[in-house]
């Protein structure tokens, strides 16, 4: 999985700081491509709790 595809699922990614970039990037370089192809992202107003 490369960090471009990553990008493409999760274009988010682009809006947040490097250094959380940074983590989503390490936690997910060995993930495989089913696990990023399940990726559902939803956004939500910022006082929501989940």
């Amino acid at each position: 999985m490369g960090e471009r595809y990553l990008y493409q699922k999760c274009p988010f990614l682009k809006e947040v700081s490097q250094e959380r970039r940074e983590q989503f990037e390490t936690y997910f370089r060995t993930a495989p491509d089913w696990l990023i192809d399940a990726f559902v992202v939803e956004k939500m107003k910022s006082v929501s709790f989940f």
